[in-house]
């Protein structure tokens, strides 16, 4: 976890008040290699002799183990949480929404961090598919908007799944 304090400083008093805290919880998953159970906890990546080895410290309690990652797996933790479940990078979210008719429409999105806006979205299974073939210029043509993490703990979001292990809720 990275923590940071804001402080300000008055120099015509020479006092100081906090702002605001931050508190960053830097975590990841991935699958064992082994087991093929998910593991959560610190990532490292070892590169001896050019192969690159993915590892994750687990956060349990007790002896500290590394698991070697399947790296397809990885993904960071957002920071956001829905009903207390972590959201992480390939997470995939149900959203329920009303239509004008009041008749329930189920939506659903990948969690994906765009690295050229430099921010965790959500997409459609239709523009995750076209980020993955051709990157952010086909989100930039597509994307009106997206719905933000920040509103996702909501009586309306859950997390169902992930591109991993359920893949076919894409196709809904």
């Amino acid at each position: 976890m990275r923590q940071g304090t804001i402080i300000d400083r008055d120099h015509r008093t020479n006092t100081t008040k906090t702002i605001s805290t931050m508190k960053d919880i830097i975590e990841f998953r991935g699958k064992s290699e082994d087991s093929g159970k998910w593991i959560f906890g610190d990532l490292m990546v070892h590169q001896p002799f050019l192969e690159e080895n993915f590892y994750i410290k687990s956060n349990k309690k007790g002896p500290i183990t590394w698991e070697k990652i399947k790296p397809i797996t990885i993904g960071q933790y957002t920071g956001f949480s829905i009903r207390g479940q972590k959201i992480y990078h390939g997470d995939i979210i149900k959203i329920r929404e009303e239509n004008e008719s009041g008749i329930d429409h189920i939506i659903y999105c990948v969690v994906v961090w765009v690295k050229e806006w430099g921010m965790f979205a959500t997409l459609l299974a239709d523009e995750y598919s076209k980020y993955l073939e051709s990157g952010v210029d086909e989100l930039d043509d597509l994307l009106i908007w997206t719905y933000t993490l920040e509103d996702t703990d909501s009586i309306k979001h859950f997390i169902c799944g992930n591109i991993f292990d359920h893949k076919e809720l894409l196709n809904k």
